[in-house]
C-alpha cells in the first residue's frame, strides 16, 4: 500500500490593494458613529429646534429597531445569491442610497414642528437600516477574503488606522466646515456638510467593493483559490 504524506497548504497573501481598500469601510463606519453620536443630535436640538427629549426618544426607538434588524440582515446576507457574492452585492447597490440618506438626515425642509419630528424619525431610522445593510456585509466580507489569522490581523490593523483617522478628522473638522459653508446659517452649513459626508460615506463602501473585485463568492471558488490564480 502506498503511503501519502499530507501536505500543508500555505495561506495566500492578500494583495496590498485589497488590504488598503477594505480599510476604507472602517473610515465610513467611524465617520457615521461620530455623526450619529455627536453632531446629529446637536443638529436636531440646537439647530432645528426639536426638544432633546423628543430627539432622544426617536434615537432610542431607532436603536431598539437596530437590535432587531441586525440579525435579520445577517440572515438575509447568508441567503443572498448573486454573481457579486453574498457580501459585495450589498456594497455595490446600497452604498449610494445609504449616502443619500446620510445627507437627508442633515436636510430640513420648511415644515411645522410636527413635520420636523416626523422627518427626523423617518430619516434617522432609515439611516440606521441603510448602515446595517452595509455594515453586516462589510464585517462578513473579512472572513470571505481570507481564513488566515495573520491576513485577517493585517486587515484589522489597516482598518484600525482608517478608523483612527476618521476619529480625528470628523470631530475636528465638522463644525469648522459648517461655519465655512453656512456662515451664521448653521442649518445651511450642516446641509452642505451632510452632503459632503454622505458622498464620502458612499465612496468609502464603493472603494471596498472595487478593491475586493477579485473575490467571486457566487462561483463557489474560495478566496485562496481565486487569489492563487489572479494575485
Amino acid at each position: 500500500m502506498d503511503h501519502q504524506t499530507p501536505t500543508s497548504i500555505q495561506a495566500v497573501k492578500l494583495p496590498l490593494k485589497v488590504k488598503l481598500t477594505y480599510g476604507a469601510g472602517s473610515f465610513a463606519k467611524t465617520l457615521l458613529v461620530y455623526l450619529t453620536m455627536v453632531f446629529m443630535l446637536y443638529f436636531y436640538t440646537d439647530v432645528i429646534g426639536i426638544s432633546s427629549g423628543v430627539a432622544a426618544t426617536i434615537i432610542l426607538i431607532a436603536k431598539i429597531w437596530d437590535i432587531i434588524n441586525d440579525p435579520m440582515m445577517g440572515a438575509i446576507v447568508d441567503r443572498t445569491r448573486s454573481k457579486e457574492g453574498k457580501c459585495r452585492v450589498w456594497l455595490k447597490y446600497f452604498s449610494v442610497p445609504a449616502g443619500v440618506i446620510v445627507a437627508l438626515c442633515f436636510m430640513m425642509p420648511e415644515l411645522t414642528m410636527t413635520g420636523k419630528i416626523i422627518w427626523v424619525a423617518v430619516t434617522y431610522t432609515l439611516q440606521g437600516m441603510a448602515s446595517t445593510a452595509l455594515l453586516i456585509p462589510l464585517n462578513t466580507l473579512m472572513g470571505r477574503l481570507s481564513s488566515d489569522k495573520q491576513q485577517r490581523a493585517h486587515l484589522n490593523q489597516i482598518a484600525g488606522f482608517y478608523g483612527t483617522a476618521a476619529g480625528w478628522i470628523v470631530p475636528a473638522a465638522t463644525l469648522p466646515m459648517v461655519s465655512v459653508f453656512g456662515g451664521e446659517d448653521m442649518q445651511k452649513g450642516f446641509l452642505y456638510v451632510g452632503i459632503l459626508y454622505g458622498v464620502l460615506y458612499a465612496l468609502c463602501h464603493l472603494v471596498v467593493f472595487w478593491g475586493t473585485e477579485y473575490l467571486t463568492e457566487a462561483g463557489g471558488e474560495s478566496s485562496v483559490e481565486k487569489c492563487s490564480k489572479r494575485c
